[in-house]
């Protein structure tokens, strides 16, 4: 708010200009002033390619989790760091913190820092960061074969793997 007058307010604007606003319709309005914020939510999501490996994953969740505890202008309290989503092209991680900072640039400033983090962690881990993409799979000819799985012959097998993973599944569910 820069000033109210008997008739209208003037509201100074992020992109530093000035809006003019009745004193009527700023009666009836919700203000929500972001500059008077405890905290500052950055949300965002990661996306890994589908073929990185699920233990790969885990230990890259569990790296975000420490850059956001170890970092100073974090909250602690509230942190939520998951696999989220199978999107079209990739793997999902929701990246979801607040930052405890008193301006923008601060939050900009953190931002950065948290960022070149994941990026630094993704480049040591060796993550593959998905964009969209497509896949084209070219039939088979007769000097090669194709690299697409026949599943039919591995029906027994995937069978098999199955029963065994829902065993382990079952006693790990057990075990949290």
């Amino acid at each position: 708010m820069e000033q109210v007058g008997l008739r209208s307010a003037r509201i100074r604007t992020f992109d530093n200009s000035l809006v003019y606003i009745p004193n009527g319709k700023l009666a009836d309005m919700v203000i929500d002033n972001f500059g008077l914020r405890n905290y500052r939510r950055f949300k965002t999501n990661i996306s890994l390619t589908y073929d990185t490996p699920p233990t790969l994953i885990q230990k890259f969740v569990e790296g975000l989790r420490v850059i956001v505890e170890k970092h100073p202008a974090t909250r602690k309290d509230y942190i939520e760091i998951h696999l989220n989503e199978m999107s079209a092209y990739s793997l999902d991680i929701l990246f979801y913190i607040y930052f405890d900072v008193p301006t923008y640039s601060k939050e900009l400033e953190s931002r950065h820092q948290i960022i070149m983090a994941i990026l630094e962690l993704g480049q040591l881990l060796g993550i593959r960061f998905a964009f969209p993409s497509s896949t084209m799979y070219i039939e088979d000819f007769p000097e090669k074969k194709t690299k697409i799985p026949d599943y039919l012959n591995e029906l027994k097998t995937a069978e098999d793997k199955l029963n065994k993973w829902i065993t382990q599944y079952k006693s790990k569910i057990k075990e949290s």
